[in-house]
């Protein structure tokens, strides 16, 4: 009798396995290969609750996948998406944008908001003009330009 396999794709398994503080050594060497941030970044990893803040009653509610601060208070949202549907890029830029600015309060200086990362594996197309499977945004590709 074959054993049953679970899905990573799967956004239950997928949270089961990477949103469990209890595989937190998991999450992390899946961070460590992903990012290029200081070792000392995964000592003190924390899975927070990834309801997104809303600023007023009517916003649209966000939930991540996964959310994570690191020892230094960057925090990591990693997302799974099995198709890359037509709002998705923008959904993921408001997560990051929301991501900042619950962050900090009205009169605050920007600067004091850390820094914010978001994993996003899909297993589709998500960006046509790429051609290839693993890339780095600033806002814009830092290898190629888009």
């Amino acid at each position: 009798m074959k054993k049953p396999v679970l899905k990573i794709m799967v956004d239950y398994v997928f949270k089961l396995i990477f949103g469990d503080q209890r595989n937190i050594d998991i999450l992390a060497g899946f961070l460590k290969a992903a990012l290029n941030l200081p070792e000392a970044e995964y000592d003190s990893l924390t899975i927070v609750d990834p309801n997104l803040k809303r600023e007023f009653e009517d916003d649209k509610a966000g939930v991540l996948d996964v959310k994570v601060h690191t020892k230094s208070g960057i925090v990591i949202d990693v997302e799974i998406q099995v198709s890359a549907y037509g709002g998705l890029r923008k959904r993921l830029t408001e997560y990051a944008v929301k991501m900042v600015t619950e962050q900090i309060k009205r009169g605050e200086n920007w600067k004091q908001a850390n820094r914010v990362v978001c994993i996003i594996i899909v297993n589709d197309i998500l960006i046509p003009e790429e051609k290839h499977y693993y890339n780095r945004y600033a806002l814009l590709n830092r290898e190629t330009g888009t």
